[in-house]
């Protein structure tokens, strides 16, 4: 009964050592859990991005001074804008309006143009989108003609946006331009003869700058209406 009672009591002894050592090496080998403060979130403000809207710089244009020429030796030359075909054409300069190629006569001779302004923007050759007239035949001292601002231009501007294809430009053949000063009141309709290139530009005639009381490269908020072309008289709105 001795024996069996010592018996007993090794073998407890052994199992008490076992799990001992077991559960020693479980924890030895068990992850380590570690506690990680969480870090607050501070949200960043996006800088705010804004477009000024309600404005659109008045520029000039049209007529022989609208014409970009170059001087060489004395005498001024005549050039075209952006044309399709380049093919024995010779560049005369580039800038931010455009490519600028040496207009020639039938002959293949340059133009002598002394009418025209190295300031000026449009070609020699240049006609009106909407109008299909040469630019530098129109009188804009006396005669009320616009270029209808880009799409996106004319949004920024809360003026009506008009794509610029030839069945919206189509269009706008069919209307007039009843354009208003809001700072002045002052109207005038004028016909829509071309499409402006530039951003945030309308171009304008000398004679609908004149009657809206702007100097070109006046910024203004103008409102533009586009009513049908036989239903009113181009000129001042009195």
């Amino acid at each position: 009964m001795r024996d069996r009672l010592l018996i007993i009591v090794i073998i407890a002894a052994i199992i008490g050592g076992v799990s001992a050592i077991v559960f020693v090496f479980n924890k030895k080998n068990s992850p380590v859990e570690t506690f990680v403060e969480p870090i607050e979130e501070i949200p960043v403000e996006e800088p705010a991005i804004t477009v000024a809207q309600g404005g659109i710089t008045v520029v000039y244009y049209g007529g022989p001074a609208d014409v970009k020429t170059i001087t060489e030796g004395g005498i001024e030359y005549a050039l075209i804008r952006n044309p399709e075909n380049v093919g024995g054409l010779t560049l005369a300069l580039s800038d931010v309006s455009g490519t600028y190629y040496y207009a020639l006569d039938s002959n293949g001779n340059k133009i002598l143009y002394a009418q025209g302004d190295s300031k000026g923007l449009h070609g020699y050759e240049e006609q009106g989108e909407v109008s299909g007239m040469l630019i530098r035949n129109r009188i804009p001292a006396t005669e009320y003609f616009v270029a209808y601002p880009d799409e996106t231009s004319a949004r920024l501007a809360n003026i009506e946006p008009v794509a610029d294809t030839g069945i919206a430009n189509r269009y706008l053949s069919s209307q007039v331009a009843v354009i208003t000063n809001k700072n002045t009141g002052r109207s005038v309709v004028a016909e829509i003869d071309h499409r402006s290139e530039q951003n945030s530009v309308m171009l304008v005639s000398e004679a609908v700058g004149r009657e809206l009381q702007l100097d070109s490269g006046a910024t203004a908020n103008l409102l533009v209406e586009l009513v049908p072309r036989e239903s009113v008289v181009l000129g001042p709105v009195r």
